[in-house]
């Protein structure tokens, strides 16, 4: 009751990704969409896990449009302020689980379905992503794990940003400069990930960067 369903169904749309470039939502994930008296309001669900498509429930008044504009600041962000995360961290290889906390966002025109209250969106991603392979043909080094990868740059690449509809970019400046990933800490990555392998192996030690999109000169 008095909650409007905004449905994500399309398998373009969710925020992590797998090495196909296939997106899911994950748990925790939120939307944001402001109403027809000019109010912010969150979804009042989120995922529960990794899934395919999710029906958010969203509060709030939307009956005087058609469409309205849907906001996906990441979980460090709200509205339609997104936060690229200078601090990252990846539990294990080739996975891209954290994007969300890492600042992954997008945006989306939401559409009525005739004579419902329900919504469709696709979202459109709007920050940009590294992968990492490291390699070595060093056999004393493949003894050593990977704990962290850190990524400087000669501009901003971490801060908080709009999500801008009409520009359909990210807009503003910060001033971070570095970007650190942490990888492994758990299980069977509690030393971090592998370096045995002497040609590139994404299930090895790939390992993803969320980025502010744009020209930079990065060291890493």
């Amino acid at each position: 009751k008095n909650l409007t369903t905004f449905t994500a169904g399309d398998p373009t749309t969710r925020t992590s990704m797998e090495s196909n470039g296939k997106f899911f939502w994950e748990a925790g994930d939120k939307i944001y969409v402001k109403d027809d008296n000019n109010a912010w309001h969150a979804s009042s669900n989120s995922p529960t896990g990794k899934t395919d498509n999710f029906k958010f429930k969203v509060p709030g008044t939307y009956t005087a449009h058609t469409s309205y504009e849907v906001y996906y600041p990441g979980q460090g962000g709200s509205n339609n302020q997104a936060v690229i995360a200078a601090s990252q961290s990846q539990a294990e290889p080739n996975t891209t689980s954290h994007f969300g906390a890492a600042g992954d966002c997008g945006m989306a025109t939401a559409t009525r379905i005739t004579g419902e209250r329900n919504f469709n969106f696709t979202l459109d991603h709007k920050a940009a992503y590294l992968l990492l392979l490291p390699r070595t043909g060093n056999t004393v080094l493949h003894d050593c794990y990977l704990t962290k990868v850190e990524i400087n740059s000669d501009n901003d690449i971490t801060s908080t940003y709009t999500l801008d509809p009409v520009t359909g970019k990210l807009t503003g400046t910060g001033t971070g400069k570095q970007i650190i990933v942490s990888t492994g800490g758990n299980g069977a990555y509690a030393n971090g990930f592998p370096l045995t392998n002497t040609s590139t192996s994404a299930a090895t030690n790939g390992s993803y960067v969320v980025i502010k999109p744009g020209t930079h000169t990065l060291k890493i």
